[in-house]
């Protein structure tokens, strides 16, 4: 995920995770090479961006050998939708997932729901796994 404050942020976060994904946000100041080698090292197989980021979601999906239809667009105006870059995929709809329920502690601590990126004072951004 790559965006500017989009309102749908949150719902693309809840919606990776209830399909089994593990949710990765990236910097949007990131360049190029910065998204794609975060792609890489994550095996990220989808990219949300919001408008503004097609362009570079699009390069880094080249040079990482993501599918360009893996790249998924938000828009809140004027109407809101999270549909493939080239259209066709509108994955907005009124119909639910149903959820897994992890109930057991020690499955709990061993799920990964999100990957959170930081490179603290120096250096690249590392990956740090979060359930």
């Amino acid at each position: 995920m790559i965006s500017y404050g989009q309102p749908l942020v949150a719902a693309a976060f809840f919606g990776v995770i209830a399909a089994g994904g593990i949710y990765s946000a990236a910097s949007p100041s990131s360049t190029v090479e910065e998204l794609a080698r975060q792609i890489n090292i994550g095996t990220s197989n989808l990219i949300i961006c919001s408008v503004e980021f097609k362009e570079l979601a699009t390069q880094a999906a080249k040079q990482c050998k993501v599918p360009l239809n893996r790249i998924l667009v938000l828009e809140s105006s004027p109407s809101w939708r999270l549909s493939s870059l080239y259209g066709g995929i509108n994955a907005i709809s009124d119909s639910t997932l149903k959820w897994e329920k992890i109930t057991d502690p020690t499955a709990l601590k061993k799920s990964v729901v999100t990957i959170l990126w930081s490179s603290g004072t120096t250096g690249l951004p590392k990956g740090r796994a979060e359930s």
